[in-house]
């Protein structure tokens, strides 16, 4: 059973958004919320695992709870996955509106892929969505869309704290975001801007480090906003 969800009919969600990214508010988001196993358990399964809902030691978002994809730009929420995650988490993340907090926290993820990817946050950036090829660096990718949904979320103290609780039950790909953030979204928006014109061998988790972006626009940010 599927449910083709609209962005722009949830009242709740479009407000985090618009409200720290006013630029999406041009764009038209489809969210398909699927029952269907999750593509992570769905490989259990094929390997003849007989406890595969038992043998998770780690919940990522990606293909157990949700997706994107950047060839037909479209969102898929996997209500499977984030039942069983939070189930599985219980014990570990005490709060008792766990199941609705993971639901809130994978959406806004999933629209922050598809934030990089599509809407145009600078008048001076020439991409179209099109024009941006998918970052190869899953480290830089899925900080990318944890800090679009911890930006979203921080005003929300129990939302921001059950993410953070989130990610200590994640591979590292999202504990990222933890270590590198930005001190303002003004420094996090121009470190994308700055991702969206570079090379794609420099997107990358080394270079990242290497060149610390966010020191490094931290003092342009601060002297021009």
């Amino acid at each position: 059973m599927e449910n083709l969800y609209k962005y722009e009919n949830n009242k709740e969600i479009k407000s985090y958004v618009e409200r720290s990214f006013p630029e999406f508010n041009d764009y038209l988001l489809n969210i398909t919320f699927s029952a269907e196993i999750p593509p992570i358990l769905q490989s259990l399964i094929d390997f003849k695992s007989e406890n595969y809902d038992e043998e998770l030691t780690e919940y990522p978002i990606d293909q157990l709870m949700g997706a994107y994809s950047h060839e037909t730009k479209s969102i898929v929420i996997y209500l499977l996955g984030i039942h069983l995650a939070a189930k599985q988490l219980k014990s570990r993340i005490n709060v008792s509106s766990l199941y609705a907090d993971l639901l809130h926290i994978v959406l806004l993820h999933e629209i922050g892929h598809y934030w990089f990817y599509n809407v145009k946050i600078s008048k001076d950036l020439r991409f179209s969505g099109a024009d941006i090829e998918p970052i190869k660096d899953k480290k830089v990718d899925e900080w990318i869309a944890q800090m679009f949904a911890y930006f979203c979320l921080k005003e929300n103290t129990n939302l921001t704290m059950t993410m953070s609780a989130l990610a200590e039950h994640q591979p590292e790909d999202y504990r990222f975001y933890k270590k590198y953030q930005p001190e303002n979204i003004q420094v996090f928006k121009l470190i994308v801007r700055q991702i969206h014109l570079s090379d794609s061998a420099d997107q990358t988790y080394k270079k990242l480090i290497v060149n610390d972006i966010i020191k490094r626009y931290k003092e342009y940010c601060d002297y021009n906003l």
